[in-house]
């Protein structure tokens, strides 16, 4: 039992290795016969594609002869011959050479299955199978309503396709450019469907393009190959030959079918040029044609071919087209057909052309242009190095012939004791011979140095090994030298010569000095006007300026440098600017640094700071841009800062003062305006009832006509004493008799004589601040006060209460006169004491009673203000003096005084 097992798990394991030796099976169904030579481009790459793959079979060909295929039942023989023949092998991938092969694609689908399909064809049409029937009938015209987009069926067929288009159009347009005199076309192709199909477009396209030119085709078949021969045979170009395809059916002596294709071999022998539209043809005898890229197409058939073994689903491979064409002659047949090349379009392949020398040797041709570029390039070098050497060495003499600087050669003249006594010049440039002429001591014309001093100076120059710089000044001609000596030759760590050089100061040095005279002037008078100059570097953040004068002015940092110029911080500056104008000031600064700013003047106010207090300085400053970075940003600032206090100051009472004359003018005029009103109010009022008292009789009227004129002589007296009263002030003449003074008497005398004047409905009450208080003071101006006050208070109290009074604070009195009346708005409250201020142009008076109350007010060392709740609320009107008591004793004698005189 155990055997059986084992011998049939061997049986089944050998079966599974027969059936993987077996491999998948790939079938190629070519259209066309096996002599094609362009079916055999498409079918060897395939063969030899898939022998080199893993797991498959021998590749299996089968030739359908569509060229034999004349009706259905030739179909359906041919059909069921090739099914027979793989009934037991069933192919796994299949392709399809031209598009008869794709009519047994239903066949392939009943009896394989859904086998993968690649499908190599000129057109990305398809017919029935009828349509592809070979048959001969020049007239009939091939109906293009019969062919459909094979897109339309790519879903319902396992398959894809690789098109190599037919370029007949461009192949007739070569011909006519190799051969512009060619004025007939001869087709030779034999009556395929597709040959049948051209037929059509060609005439159509030339009748279109090529009206003039004649056309035939030649179809394959006995009676027309005596024709081809005669075609071959004549030479003359202007009748062009395309070829498509050739081959037709004869019978064999046995009475069988046979495919004849050997006449169109004789292209080959042929002495004429024959163009086709295979490029395979190229290989038998065809001089030319426009043709898509062999290459192109090689690559588009790998590449559908690897997606079909791949297994993959070719319903969802897409169609490839080849897309690069060009016209392609084969050069020999070029050549023995005596066809110029030039005549070839541009951009023409050549086949077979020999190759130039160039192409044949162009190696060694490089190598030994480069060996000889690099002889010449060593011996042009070397020309040039010598040609740059001694152009050097002339530019060395003329270098020192022309340069504006004396040099010479000096030998060291040592003693017997090896110290130097002296140089002798040689070699020297023309400059410094004219040096020498001019200014050699007296006696020795080759001497320019005292022997002592010129020794002196070698000396040090061995001692410190580095070059020797000074000036000298030549008295005899006043001029002045700088003098530069180097060590020149050694010889054994011995100097044996060295080199002097020589350059003209003598302006500089009368420059420096004209500069320092300059200087010193513009000092002084920077000095006198308090300008101080200063230079600003933006990117350092420092700023220069003479020490001296801003120290004079105020306190700072400051690093030493020059003994005149010190470094400030910017920090340091800027924090000394008043707050007010730090923001104007750092505006500026920033315009200038980003270069919107080239000048400015500005003014602006300075804090000096002190010990004990600082002070504030007004300056005038003046900047510009001098010096920039390669961004062309600033970099660099200068100007010049001049105090201007006194001037600020000047100015601001200058303008003082004509605010006050304007306001003077001003009030002038309101002066005026407001008399003319309150003046004439009361003269009006005495004339025109003076006038009704004298024609008068009866006593009552004319008591009440006396009181009416009294009243008025009161408000015109008042008046004119207000404005003799202002007069005085403004005049400064206000005169105050100081004397002691019972406040609580005054108080009540005031109050006795208010209380006359208020109506019914306003109440008048007096508060007193202490049971006896006498001060040193005027109590008329003190009492004129008060009246102004109440009067004011009256004014504007029509009903409600009155209260006036005073207080001791410490070293004053606080006077206030306290109403219930329509109250002062807080806007209003500082301009009462103003001179001509009404806030209510209906009630009378001048607007001058507060004004002259504040002048006595403060002439008496008090001060004076105003208290208001709101709108009809009340105000507390107040004023303070000095509080200077005195006793009792003091004013009885006073009084005593008084009565006396």
């Amino acid at each position: 039992m155990i055997k059986k097992i084992v011998l049939l798990i061997g049986m089944c394991l050998l079966s599974l290795q027969l059936f993987a030796l077996e491999g998948k099976r790939l079938l190629i169904l070519n259209s066309y016969n096996e002599g094609a030579p362009w079916a055999q481009e498409i079918i060897n790459p395939i063969m030899r594609e898939v022998s080199n793959c893993d797991g498959f079979q021998a590749v299996e060909v089968v030739h359908l002869n569509s060229t034999l295929i004349h009706n259905d039942k030739d179909f359906d023989n041919m059909s069921r011959g090739i099914f027979d023949r793989f009934v037991d092998r069933k192919p796994d991938y299949l392709v399809l050479v031209g598009d008869f092969a794709f009519t047994l694609r239903d066949s392939i689908v009943e009896r394989w299955g859904d086998v993968p399909m690649l499908l190599v064809v000129q057109s990305e049409q398809y017919g029935m199978r009828d349509y592809y029937y070979t048959y001969i009938d020049e007239n009939e015209a091939m109906n293009p309503d019969k062919l459909y987009p094979l897109e339309s069926i790519h879903d319902d067929y396992n398959f894809s396709i690789v098109v190599t288009p037919n370029l007949y159009k461009e192949t007739v347009d070569m011909m006519a450019y190799m051969f512009p005199d060619m004025n007939k076309l001869v087709f030779v192709a034999d009556a395929l469907y597709q040959n049948r199909q051209l037929n059509q477009q060609l005439r159509e396209y030339l009748s279109r393009e090529y009206p003039d030119m004649d056309y035939e085709w030649l179809v394959a078949n006995e009676e027309n190959s005596r024709a081809l021969q005669q075609y071959l045979n004549n030479t003359d170009h202007n009748i062009g030959m395309l070829l498509s395809t050739w081959f037709f059916e004869r019978m064999t002596v046995h009475g069988h079918p046979q495919l004849i294709a050997g006449e169109a071999r004789m292209i080959s022998g042929a002495h004429r040029p024959v163009f086709g539209l295979r490029a395979a043809y190229l290989n038998y005898g065809i001089t030319g044609g426009y043709f898509p890229s062999p290459d192109e197409m090689q690559k588009k058939i790998h590449a559908g071919l690897l997606d079909l073994i791949s297994d993959k689903d070719m319903r969802k491979v897409p169609f490839r087209k080849v897309a690069d064409s060009y016209p392609i002659v084969n050069y020999n047949h070029l050549m023995r057909d005596g066809i110029p090349e030039s005549s070839c379009q541009p951009g023409t392949v050549f086949m077979n052309r020999p190759k130039s020398a160039w192409e044949l040797y162009h190696t060694y041709i490089i190598a030994g242009g480069i060996v000889l570029l690099a002889i010449m390039a060593v011996i042009v070098a070397r020309v040039m190095f010598q040609n740059r050497r001694i152009a050097m060495l002339r530019a060395h003499e003329r270098l020192l012939n022309n340069m504006p600087v004396g040099f010479s050669q000096a030998k060291v003249v040592r003693g017997n004791d090896g110290n130097v006594v002296d140089i002798e010049y040689h070699g020297g440039n023309a400059m410094f011979r004219e040096l020498l002429k001019r200014n050699a001591l007296p006696g020795k014309p080759d001497k320019l140095f005292d022997a002592d001093f010129i020794a002196k100076i070698v000396e040090r120059l061995l001692h410190r090994r580095r070059s020797v710089r000074f000036s000298y000044n030549f008295p005899y001609t006043d001029v002045t030298y700088e003098f530069l000596i180097s060590i020149g030759n050694e010889v054994n760590k011995v100097v044996e010569d060295v080199n002097v050089f020589a350059v003209d100061i003598t302006e500089k040095c009368n420059a420096e000095r004209d500069l320092q005279e300059f200087a010193h002037k513009l000092d002084v008078t920077m000095n006198v006007a308090h300008i101080i100059p200063w230079r600003w570097d933006i990117h350092k953040h420092k700023i220069m300026c003479e020490a001296m004068r801003m120290l004079r002015r105020s306190h700072y940092n400051v690093t030493a440098m020059a003994e005149d110029v010190r470094v400030i911080n910017e920090e340091d500056y800027l924090s000394c600017i008043h707050p007010d104008d730090m923001e104007r000031v750092c505006d500026v600064y920033r315009r200038f640094v980003e270069g919107r700013l080239e000048y400015i003047k500005m003014e602006y106010r300075f804090i000096r700071r002190k010990p004990k207090c600082d002070m504030v300085e007004w300056i005038e400053v003046c900047a510009a841009v001098t010096e920039r970075d390669d961004n062309g940003m600033p970099t660099v600032l200068i100007g010049s800062m001049l105090l201007i206090t006194e001037r600020k100051r000047q100015e601001e009472m200058l303008i003082a003062a004509r605010e006050r004359a304007a306001e003077a003018d001003k009030l002038k005029m309101a002066f005026l305006a407001n008399m003319s009103h309150e003046i004439r109010t009361p003269l009006n009022a005495i004339v025109g009832f003076s006038n009704l008292l004298a024609k008068t009789v009866d006593a009552d009227k004319k008591q009440r006509f006396i009181n009416i004129i009294n009243k008025n002589n009161q408000m015109l007296l008042k008046l004119i004493g207000d404005v003799l009263d202002m007069a005085k002030v403004e005049s400064n003449t206000l005169d105050f008799n100081f004397r002691p003074t019972d406040l609580n008497h005054l108080i009540q005398e005031v109050d006795s004589t208010m209380r006359i004047k208020l109506s019914n409905d306003v109440m008048l009450n007096y508060v007193l601040g202490a049971p006896d208080c006498i001060i040193d003071t005027d109590p008329d101006r003190l009492n004129q006060v008060l009246m102004n006050l109440l009067n004011n208070a009256a004014k504007f109290t029509t009903k409600g209460s009155i209260t006036f009074g005073y207080e001791l604070r410490d070293d004053e009195i606080y006077f206030y006169v306290r109403d219930t009346g329509i109250g002062i708005p807080d806007q209003d409250a500082e301009r009462l004491f103003s001179r001509f201020t009404k806030l209510n142009n209906f009630i009378p008076g001048t607007g001058l009673g507060l004004s002259i109350s504040k002048s006595i007010v403060e002439m008496l060392g008090g001060s004076i203000g105003v208290k208001s709740a709101g709108h009809n609320r009340g105000s507390i009107f107040w004023f303070t003096i000095p509080n200077k008591q005195v006793s009792a004793m003091s004013e009885i004698n006073e009084i005593y005084f008084r009565e006396v005189n």
